[in-house]
């Protein structure tokens, strides 16, 4: 498994598969055993648009190959999912700003207090910048075959926040996470103008959801959960119009927004085992 990147989304690639413009809608990501894969496109976030640091991450399973019937279509190639922690010892309050690779910078900060005997609540936010800087593409000079280099400065620039929480008590957990991110389209993608500083992406993914595990005696467990996911992602995007007949027109400049609310509900069994007796297969002795 390893990272693709286009300089605006980052995409899992598995077995050297991962074809841009597909996003890694093969390869389903997971927080906390829920499906975070957007709804439009299932793109699967590993980026900043998924959350501006790890530092609320207690383990991170991977698990390779066909997942489909377990995990759903989005899980073709593999399963990511990563874990937050469920266990709060002490009250504490912790907070970090470090940099992120070349002109990045990044600031956390967490809460987590127990609550009562058995419960605990842990509040995580973060935040992100990345300067612009300078990109470079080669292409096809029009109506030729010479080759030229284009490159502009002052672009790719990304700002991202997140937010996490997650309480419980007794047999209810509550657990909600937002982010938001905004980054400058650096590559002249979606047939936006290369080097306009107008042009950028906007992914605001949020979800939320509570569970509730009661016994209902000994030896039937009765487990509830309800999950609310939403992805909206706006557009601005900056190029040139193409006529019917395939004439560049005018500037065209267009905004396009994109909202995919789900929820479910999700009532299980489980059939406790402990207490009987085993027999054995064969007579003893």
């Amino acid at each position: 498994m390893y990272n693709t990147y286009d300089r605006t989304y980052n995409a899992p690639g598995v077995r050297g598969y991962s074809p841009f413009g597909q996003y890694g809608n093969r390869v389903q990501v997971l927080l906390d055993g829920h499906r975070i894969n957007d709804d439009w496109l299932a793109s699967s976030f590993i980026g900043f648009d998924l959350m501006t640091s790890l530092h609320e991450v207690e383990k991170v399973e991977v698990i390779r190959g066909p997942g489909s019937a377990v995990y759903g279509s989005g899980a073709f190639f593999g399963v990511i999912n990563l874990v937050t922690p469920r266990r709060v010892d002490e009250f504490k309050v912790t907070a970090g700003l470090s940099m992120v690779g070349d002109g990045g910078l990044r600031t956390y900060g967490k809460l987590e207090s127990p609550l009562g005997r058995d419960g605990g609540i842990r509040i995580y936010a973060g935040g992100l910048y990345r300067q612009p800087g300078l990109y470079t593409k080669d292409t096809s000079a029009p109506d030729s075959n010479t080759q030229q280099t284009l490159s502009s400065n002052n672009l790719g620039e990304e700002f991202a926040g997140s937010f996490l929480l997650k309480a419980w008590l007794g047999d209810f957990t509550l657990k909600a996470g937002l982010n938001d991110r905004t980054q400058q389209i650096a590559t002249g993608a979606y047939e936006t103008i290369f080097g306009d500083q107008r042009t950028q992406v906007q992914d605001d993914p949020s979800r939320h959801d509570y569970n509730v595990d009661k016994m209902v005696d000994s030896f039937v467990q009765h487990a509830q959960s309800q999950a609310a996911h939403t992805y909206q992602e706006r557009l601005f995007l900056i190029g040139i119009g193409w006529a019917s007949n395939g004439v560049p027109g005018t500037l065209n400049i267009a905004s396009a927004r994109a909202f995919s609310p789900t929820a479910n509900l999700d009532v299980r069994f489980r059939y406790k085992t402990s207490g009987a007796k085993r027999r054995p297969l064969a007579p003893q002795g």
